[in-house]
């Protein structure tokens, strides 16, 4: 759907998003319509980045329901049309360190376990550096941000 044209881009209705034991996102509903511009704003731990998550299909959903352009988020037919940049990098801290790198390797099209089978000199060098520094089972929540790639 091109800016100006009419329809719906995205429905979201009653979804409920669930953080570890926190409920992030409690029956929201919305709907924003197509070619119109959208502002997201609100304080720290609202749940902006849990929406924006949910909506392009990296977030788990609990119960509701998310369509972007009539797809499900995340949908592969979305990806040369929706696009989202984060402020910083995305790194999933509650996943452990080859979790994150597998789960970023199926947004490419490649096997989950592909991670697994790549020789080191195939690995992009944020890879071959987190992965001298702690074992790919540890959890990143549980490493200090300066041992997070840059």
């Amino acid at each position: 759907m091109a800016v100006g044209t009419a329809g719906t881009a995205i429905r979201i209705k009653r979804l409920r998003v669930v953080r570890g034991k926190r409920v992030a996102l409690q029956d929201l509903s919305v709907t924003i319509a197509g070619g119109t511009i959208t502002g997201l704003f609100g304080p720290s731990g609202c749940g902006k980045t849990t929406l924006m998550r949910s909506i392009v299909g990296t977030q788990v959903i609990a119960s509701g329901t998310v369509t972007v352009l009539g797809h499900p988020p995340g949908a592969p037919v979305l990806r040369r049309r929706v696009g989202y940049v984060t402020q910083g990098p995305t790194i999933y801290n509650d996943l452990r360190v080859i979790d994150n790198v597998r789960y970023f390797a199926s947004l490419y099209g490649l096997r989950s376990d592909a991670a697994d089978e790549a020789p080191r000199a195939q690995m992009p060098t944020w890879l071959e550096w987190i992965s001298n520094a702690m074992p790919a089972s540890y959890a990143l929540e549980s490493t200090a941000a300066g041992q997070h790639p840059p």
